[in-house]
């Protein structure tokens, strides 16, 4: 993986399926509806952050793809290096902080690796919180 990217660039495993109009440099999961589209990751609707995740590096996840696991430059992206990312309630984002709201759910998703990429790499277990 290449740790020397910039502006715009990713380094990973990137596909290109699933239907639905992306923001590049969004994170989204793939839902069911419509045979596979792209939404929105947030940690607060289970649908929305148990799934397969993917961040977007254009406007089309046929024609630009979704990276799913690798690095991704997040210009000044101002987390704490080392620690772990964390789906946001804020939809398409990511945190350094683990929700803490009834019915979120925490999942790790990656990690700052300096001050400008990000490791991406969604862990595959979550925790429902009560």
């Amino acid at each position: 993986l290449d740790t020397s990217l910039s502006s715009t660039q990713s380094s990973g495993t990137i596909i290109k399926i699933g239907s639905g109009t992306t923001v590049a440099g969004k994170y989204y999961t793939l839902i069911s509806s419509g045979g596979g589209t792209w939404d929105v990751a947030e940690s607060e609707t289970e649908a929305y952050s148990t799934g397969m995740l993917g961040f977007a590096i254009g406007t089309s996840p046929t024609s630009n793809g979704m990276l799913t696991n690798g690095i991704l430059y997040d210009s000044s992206h101002s987390f704490t290096i080392g620690a772990p990312l964390y789906i946001s309630e804020t939809g398409g984002t990511v945190t350094n902080t683990a929700p803490t709201s009834s019915e979120a759910v925490v999942r790790v998703v990656g990690y700052a690796i300096d001050a400008n990429h990000i490791y991406f790499c969604p862990d595959n277990t979550w925790v429902l919180l009560d």
